[in-house]
């Protein structure tokens, strides 16, 4: 599946399609948080043998597993809050 970036201008989404997309094509528009994304986007994956032993070695570090599982602890808790304050969840 091929992804693309789009922006909202004056209340319209302007993005360029391949142009190997005929038209009548269907597509499906998410929008991005702004913030308290979680996790690693597929492209931000390190790829190289460097990246990858550099992320091994954070996974390995206690110190990040404390950091990591603080944030954990407050994005589940910040997702939660939204999903009452949006009535997406009961409660």
């Amino acid at each position: 599946m091929t992804v693309l970036k789009a922006i909202v201008k004056n209340g319209k989404i302007e993005l360029e399609a391949p142009n190997d997309w005929p038209e009548g094509t269907e597509v499906r528009i998410e929008p991005i948080p702004a913030s308290g994304s979680v996790g690693i986007r597929d492209e931000d994956w390190p790829d190289t043998p460097e990246g990858i032993a550099r992320h091994l070695a954070l996974l390995e570090c206690p110190e990040c597993q404390e950091d990591r599982s603080q944030t954990l602890t407050r994005k589940r808790r910040s997702h939660l809050e939204h999903g009452r304050n949006s009535g997406q969840l009961g409660g």
